[in-house]
């Protein structure tokens, strides 16, 4: 068993999204050495160099869904203070079905779904404050659809700002 942060659990009606947190000391452990969200970390750490993290112009997310198939890649700008206004930069790759598409340019807040807009504004808000990197064992239940998945969320820069948050997901 690895070592846990947190363990939450979140529900809205008959929706539910249970995350568990792990220390990233165990990323290695958990993750195939060359799997998606491997990849990602990877580019990332080479990309921030002896920064606490890249910039956010360095980083290419289309580049990435090609290098790691199988990874979904979503960017998301966090500049504005306000976590309502956070919004979809763009989204690489497949996990989950079509409906589950975020679309460029929509704030978090109108995500269809309640839950998962609640959880992505908490992470990225949780990232963008912190400056850390995150990662997660996601199970959710919607629409009577369960799906599992590991999640890692980390943050780029402008100007030392944190302005862009990248969220890898992989299906388990």
């Amino acid at each position: 068993m690895y070592p846990i942060l947190a363990t939450t659990l979140d529900s809205i009606g008959n929706l539910t999204r249970q995350v568990t947190a792990y220390k990233l000391s165990v990323f290695p452990e958990i993750e195939p050495l060359h799997g998606g969200l491997s990849v990602l970390f990877n580019l990332w750490t080479v990309l921030r160099r002896d920064a606490d993290m890249p910039d956010a112009p360095e980083f290419s997310s289309h580049r990435l869904a090609i290098m790691a198939p199988g990874l979904k890649v979503t960017l998301i700008d966090v500049s504005d203070p306000n976590p309502w206004r956070f919004k979809i930069i763009t989204e690489h790759g497949l996990v989950g079905t079509r409906d589950n598409k975020l679309v460029p340019g929509q704030y978090l807040v109108d995500i269809a779904c309640n839950l998962r807009s609640r959880a992505l504004m908490r992470d990225c808000m949780n990232v963008r404050e912190t400056r850390r990197p995150s990662y997660q064992e996601v199970s959710t239940k919607i629409q009577g659809v369960q799906r599992r998945f590991m999640q890692l969320t980390l943050p780029l820069k402008i100007d030392e700002t944190t302005t862009t948050i990248v969220i890898g997901t992989r299906k388990i």
